[in-house]
């Protein structure tokens, strides 16, 4: 029995620290993390906002590029996405301070659903993300929960 309570303090221990420390925040790398999404199920002209936090190793004249890409789960139109990239406004960041982004779009008329521009239908998409700086260093991808694009 003692042999037991001292293998299940080890293993909760362990993921403690395993899921208890963000991963890369203030450790002097590239850092993005998804905080939310505005919904999981979206109609044409719905606004999809995702918010995320972030940092930067050094302080420094940030000039910041997030790239977006979607993986759908049975779109016929796309066998692979194109990255689409989105240019941060240019600031001054402090060395491993969080800060806050917030990307947000109008969906319909086919962009960023599962259109080719004449049929649409209704499909379920994961969006990644990764942040990329002005020397080319990348922040791990970060995925979204599943979100549905209604027709």
């Amino acid at each position: 029995m003692k042999n037991l309570f001292a293998k299940v303090l080890t293993a909760s221990a362990f993921c403690v620290l395993v899921f208890g420390c963000k991963k890369n925040a203030g450790s002097g790398r590239l850092y993005l993390n998804l905080k939310s999404v505005s919904s999981t199920v979206f109609n044409p002209n719905d606004n999809i906002h995702f918010s995320f936090e972030f940092s930067h190793p050094n302080t420094e004249t940030v000039n910041d590029t997030l790239i977006i890409r979607r993986q759908f789960f049975t779109c016929p139109y796309f066998s692979a996405d194109t990255p689409k990239a989105l240019i941060v406004p240019e600031f001054v960041s402090t060395a491993d301070a969080l800060s806050d982004l917030d990307y947000q779009y109008l969906y319909g008329n086919g962009i960023l659903g599962c259109s080719n521009g004449t049929n649409s239908r209704t499909d379920s998409a994961y969006f990644y993300f990764t942040l990329k700086d002005k020397n080319g260093n990348l922040s791990e991808t970060v995925k979204s929960p599943k979100i549905i694009l209604k027709k």
